[in-house]
């Protein structure tokens, strides 16, 4: 939900890329959050077999209440932190990340995702 939210219009495959799962993986779940009504699913404009995803207004609503929930806890576990403490943790999490994929997340994030 998250990702489809910050980017109307994300590809099927673009999606697997971004989560790294096959598309098996994935297909139950999507199929769940549209039959739910929270992810619309359009034919590509130049390619009627891609299939491009973007949340409802219902979607986009939880995708932003689970996120502000997410956020209020990012931010009160950060808040004990001594200062400068925010930079070491972004660059522990950037750390997880691949290295050959982190260019990529990095410039995301930095994009609003």
């Amino acid at each position: 939900m998250h990702f489809v939210d910050r980017h109307p219009g994300l590809t099927v495959g673009e999606l697997l890329t971004i989560l790294k799962v096959t598309k098996q993986g994935v297909s139950r779940v999507l199929r769940t959050l549209v039959d739910d009504g929270m992810i619309e699913i359009q034919p590509g404009p130049y390619d009627r077999r891609e299939k491009r995803l973007s949340t409802t207004p219902m979607g986009h609503d939880l995708a932003r209440f689970v996120a502000r929930l997410q956020t209020a806890r990012i931010e009160s576990a950060l808040e004990s932190l001594p200062p400068g403490s925010r930079q070491v943790v972004a660059d522990f999490l950037a750390g997880l990340v691949d290295d050959e994929e982190r260019p990529a997340v990095l410039k995301r994030i930095a994009g609003g995702c």
